[in-house]
């Protein structure tokens, strides 16, 4: 996205409380406990690795901004309103007299261990990824060539069937292994194929060239797939899958403790008598220097005052700083709009475009100020976001801020992940 041209669109001013901005959070968790769903306890569902006696309650926002939204919540005797399955297991551990630790690794080592069994059970049936998947094809085609859907059909157990996909009106086929599993693609096929072979399984192949020298040709020398005959095209397949279940919409709570002072996010005008000696201590400063230069230089062609202002947030000056990710995503240099936000000046992230510089991209971080929060953030300009970084600095000019940047740290995303079910209406 390029820089407009000195007078930007008018941006969008939301009118509810901060929901999360991307993985960078969201408002402040609020004191309202949201309406259950028909009565007050909600819907009891089942949920993997709940400790026995705890119970899993699922219930919709009635209103507020997340109106419909599902949320779920576990509770026990002793415990309601937990909000993930790994503090319900540290709550019973420490009630029952065991180690929470020792629990919480037990549970993880069991998800790991049905991660695997499913893994290895997908990998039974051909359903390879990556690398794997290209070796096992390979493998067999080595040995017999290139698999097609005719000789398929003839191999001993196996049939093909269509359905005509009414959007585009092409023909779709899927084949079926003598148990009924079911295949959409040949090279899965191949990959089935091969694995076994790899693993040392060959009596498990069908005979390949027997069953080719069964395939028929239309007379015009093209091979007949009854996959894809006339006869075997349906309206839908034999077997549907059933209808998957929609993701639940997540939205992340920020709370101010989620933040914390960062010592290497710091605020650098440029183009200043003293943005040089600013400058020293951090990583490249010539780069940055010249780099502003240009910035300035292209703002002005493009119509923005010739005094339009330039700040540096600094990026980590290594990899091994604390948050490094948040730090450089926030980073970089900014340019100040030729209209106010909230009363107050504001600046959007910009840097050179390829490698000779010749021209601008903007990105979507901004900073301003929140006339909610009463703190000047970096990231989204809809108040319905909460920033990548914060300053709780209540001054007209950011540059006269007399606080430290704090970063977007909250705690493991596991153990806070149904924390969008709190109502933000009452966000402070």
């Amino acid at each position: 996205r390029r820089p407009p041209a000195a007078a930007p669109m008018a941006p969008k001013r939301g009118g509810e409380k901060p929901a999360a901005e991307g993985r960078s959070g969201a408002p402040k968790r609020g004191g309202k406990k949201p309406a259950a769903e028909g009565d007050a306890g909600g819907k009891e569902i089942h949920q993997e690795g709940l400790p026995e006696g705890w119970k899993a309650i699922e219930k919709v926002y009635q209103t507020g901004s997340h109106k419909g939204k599902v949320y779920v919540r576990f509770s026990s005797d002793k415990h309601t309103g937990i909000c993930s399955v790994r503090k319900a297991i540290e709550l019973q551990a420490a009630d029952t007299g065991k180690d929470p630790a020792q629990a919480l690794a037990d549970y993880d080592a069991a998800k790991k261990a049905a991660a695997d069994a499913k893994k290895a059970q997908r990998e039974s049936r051909g359903l390879l990824e990556g690398r794997k998947k290209v070796e096992a094809v390979e493998f067999f085609r080595a040995k017999f060539g290139k698999l097609d859907g005719a000789t398929v059909c003839k191999l001993p157990g196996w049939r093909g069937e269509s359905k005509l996909l009414e959007n585009c009106g092409q023909i779709c086929a899927r084949y079926y292994s003598p148990t009924d599993e079911k295949y959409s693609l040949i090279n899965q096929i191949e990959a089935f194929f091969g694995f076994k072979m790899m693993n040392g399984e060959d009596d498990q192949v069908p005979d390949i060239e027997a069953a080719r020298a069964l395939v028929e040709d239309d007379g015009k020398g093209k091979k007949v797939n009854t996959a894809r005959a006339s006869e075997s095209v349906k309206e839908e397949f034999s077997y549907v899958n059933a209808p998957k279940k929609r993701k639940q919409d997540v939205v992340r709570v920020a709370r101010i403790e989620d933040y914390r002072a960062s010592k290497d996010l710091q605020m650098i005008p440029l183009l200043r008598d003293d943005s040089e000696a600013a400058l020293a201590d951090t990583p490249d400063p010539e780069e940055v220097l010249a780099a502003a230069e240009d910035i300035h230089r292209q703002l002005v062609e493009r119509g923005f005052d010739v005094d339009t202002e330039l700040l540096y947030m600094t990026p980590a000056r290594h990899c091994r700083v604390p948050n490094v990710r948040m730090i450089n995503a926030v980073g970089g240099i900014y340019f100040r709009q030729a209209e106010t936000f909230s009363g107050r000046p504001y600046y959007q992230h910009v840097r050179l475009l390829g490698p000779d510089g010749a021209g601008l991209a903007c990105s979507g971080n901004y900073i301003s100020w929140s006339p909610h929060f009463k703190h000047w953030k970096i990231g989204n300009l809809d108040e319905g976001k909460a920033g990548l970084a914060i300053c709780r600095s209540d001054v007209e000019a950011v540059t006269d801020a007399d606080q430290p940047w704090m970063l977007y740290e909250p705690p493991p995303e596991e153990d806070r992940s149904d924390e969008e079910t709190e109502d933000a209406d009452d966000a402070d």
